[in-house]
């Protein structure tokens, strides 16, 4: 791997790729960051990215920075636009369903899709390191790091960079700005300046912490890798995802007011010891206790706005334009898929960038509120639907359906996960299907009342029993 080109003085140098090119900065080094810079670098642009941190590749404490990634087929196939996807999935761990675990460590299986379909996990690190390396043998793109944007004027399209100790290092005037800053997005607070942005953050009441299952004393998986590992609680949960190294990331969603409550390493380990019993054996008593306290409590939240961009001087990208929950592993997938749609209209539009930003902030606007609240809802499904019987039956009666009619009837999951569908399209196709099958449903449940009641009048059974029956299937319907 080369060294990174790092210049802290935010300068532009002169070089064939700076002559007579537009530049564009890229506020925010991080993975959503880094591919809008390869995409952008296809347009030859002279880019330039800022990154408030060190060299990723020097600073290896970020891999314990957030969730471990699932990537699926819309970051995929963002990937795979750019060369990029055999490279990344070389280094990721295929999951074909969920692994769910009870209290008493028993366990089952819920596969991904009636087609073989897998969901990749990958380390955050790792995939970082493709894209960084990636980024640094283009030409005409540069690395800043532990450069900020703190201050962003598109008036002037003057932005004022410090270094990590908030020194002023230099003022830069881009021709176009694209934020990839982050839900704390310093680009998004300069386009809600200019533009009547409407804004939503909302933070859940559920936090995040994560442990690690260890391998084994052979250097092999602790519980099977192939799986994404679910111990769920109806109020909180744990999940798990494989890592090359044979270990496990863990991720606790509890309520705040539970992580209050496990404040000492006799309540941490009477509480693991009654929820979690497997989990506690295959980490070991003392390394759990030991990463539960000291390892740090992370916020999820909901970020929604429109606008995204400011005519074709800014836009923002990923978490900067829309944050959410992880629950259904979109958050990464989500970011990519904007960047390559964002390219697509570039594309169509033959380089107005007014008017591929502006349509694109308004159609992606509507796919992004439909993932936050899908991840949102998604919550409830993995916490407690999963043991549901009701859930088992109805998931089992779509599949099926789906096996039958691949085209017509899709699980909801699959068209979020492994097709192109947009996001808005994928609940309205969703919502028609659930009340065809709940219509179906219905006829069924009333066909087989009828026919029972006709068996039962004709063998004498006498009209209050009829009734009886009646009442109790009606009954079992709204309950369901």
């Amino acid at each position: 791997m080369s060294s990174p080109r790092r210049r802290s003085s935010g300068s532009q140098p002169s070089s064939p790729w700076r002559e007579n090119r537009k530049n564009v900065a890229i506020v925010g080094g991080g993975l959503v960051g880094l591919l809008s810079a390869i995409y952008f670098s296809k347009r030859h642009f002279a880019i330039d990215v800022y990154e408030k941190r060190k060299d990723a590749r020097n600073d290896k404490l970020i891999s314990d920075r957030s969730i471990n990634l699932a990537l699926s087929s819309r970051g995929i196939e963002a990937l795979r636009k750019v060369g990029l996807a055999k490279d990344v999935l070389d280094n990721a761990i295929p999951m074909k369903g969920r692994m769910i675990h009870d209290k008493s460590g028993k366990t089952n299986i819920q596969s991904y899709g009636m087609f073989g379909q897998v969901v990749y996990s990958i380390g955050r690190q790792k995939l970082h390191d493709i894209l960084l390396e990636m980024v640094d043998s283009l030409p005409n793109v540069n690395l800043h790091f532990e450069n900020e944007a703190r201050e962003i004027d598109l008036d002037s399209s003057k932005i004022v960079l410090h270094d990590k100790d908030l020194n002023q290092l230099s003022d830069i005037y881009p021709d176009m700005v694209v934020g990839t800053d982050g839900a704390y997005s310093s680009v998004r607070r300069a386009i809600m300046k200019k533009e009547k942005m409407n804004f939503h953050q909302e933070y859940s009441n559920h936090g995040y912490k994560e442990l690690t299952i260890p391998p084994t004393s052979t250097g092999q998986f602790a519980i099977k890798p192939n799986y994404l590992h679910i111990w769920p609680r109806n109020d909180f949960m744990i999940i798990a995802l494989p890592n090359q190294d044979k270990s496990f990331t863990c991720t606790c969603f509890f309520k705040y007011e539970l992580f209050e409550k496990l404040s000492d390493s006799l309540m941490i380990s009477e509480f693991f010891k009654k929820e979690f019993p497997d989990l506690l054996k295959v980490i070991g008593k003392d390394r759990l206790i030991n990463d539960f306290k000291s390892n740090p409590l992370g916020p999820l939240l909901t970020i929604k706005c429109h606008p995204y961009n400011h005519k074709d001087k800014a836009i923002i990208l990923g978490d900067a334009a829309h944050c959410m929950v992880p629950f259904y592993g979109q958050g990464l997938n989500c970011g990519f898929e904007d960047v390559k749609t964002l390219f697509r209209l570039i594309e169509k539009y033959e380089d107005d960038y007014e008017l591929a930003f502006n349509t694109f902030s308004r159609i992606r606007h509507k796919d992004a509120v439909a993932i936050c609240d899908l991840s949102l809802e998604n919550y409830t499904e993995m916490s407690s639907s999963v043991l549901s019987p009701f859930y088992k039956i109805e998931r089992s009666i779509v599949n099926g359906l789906h096996w039958l009619f691949p085209t017509k009837i899709i699980p909801l999951y699959t068209m979020v996960s492994f097709s192109q569908i947009s996001y808005h399209n994928v609940v309205k196709k969703n919502r028609t299907q659930k009340l065809l099958i709940r219509l179906g449903m219905v006829a069924i449940t009333a066909g087989s009342t009828l026919a029972l009641s006709s068996i039962l009048l004709k063998r004498g059974f006498g009209k209050a029993c009829v009734s009886t029956c009646m009442s109790i299937v009606s009954k079992c319907w709204d309950k369901k």
